[in-house]
């Protein structure tokens, strides 16, 4: 009985000790891959893994009436439909809202830009850049989203929560 007992104890110690490991290393790992963000321009990470298309949107220019657009995509496909979605009361006042764009083989990036009126928008509704293909009646591609941000109080709130983001991020990775 004694030597089940012995038996059984050090089982026990060994799982246990099996268990710490697992996730001592698990929490290590987590706090690597957090580390390793540090190292990774985040201007390339965009859209879904594997989709049909990477998108993204650049501001080139802003005034108080009028902002200028540069959406970017990448794709391997043959052929994308490229779309902008104004916000109530915005215009384009150069460029296209709907246009077609092909691959480009050398895998560099499309760029499609447009002049927009903003004066006569109310709130902080987005901008939608979108670029997609439909296969099989489903419409499959990435969006990307550019916010108005009309008055300094916006701008200061977005660099603050920018700023607590960031704080947390360095409490978590240490």
């Amino acid at each position: 009985m004694s030597k089940l007992k012995v038996l059984l104890g050090s089982s026990l110690v060994v799982g246990f000790a099996f268990y710490a490991w697992s996730i001592f290393s698990s929490m290590n790992s987590v706090k690597n891959q957090a580390a390793s963000l540090d190292k990774i321009d985040a201007s390339e990470i965009w859209g879904k893994a594997n989709g049909p298309a990477l998108v993204k949107i650049e501001e080139a220019e802003k005034t108080d009436t009028t902002v200028v657009l540069q959406g970017l995509i990448r794709s391997q496909l043959q052929e994308l439909e490229v779309e902008w979605k104004l916000p109530e009361g915005a215009e384009i006042l150069e460029g296209d809202s709907v246009t077609t764009v092909q691959q480009n083989p050398d895998g560099s990036y499309d760029s499609l830009q447009i002049t927009v009126d903003i004066s006569s928008v109310s709130g902080n509704e987005p901008i939608v850049f979108s670029a997609f293909i439909n296969k099989n009646n489903e419409r499959m591609g990435h969006t990307a989203i550019y916010k108005i941000h009309k008055s300094p109080e916006d701008q200061e709130r977005i660099e603050n929560v920018k700023k607590m983001m960031k704080a947390r991020k360095a409490d978590f990775v240490r």
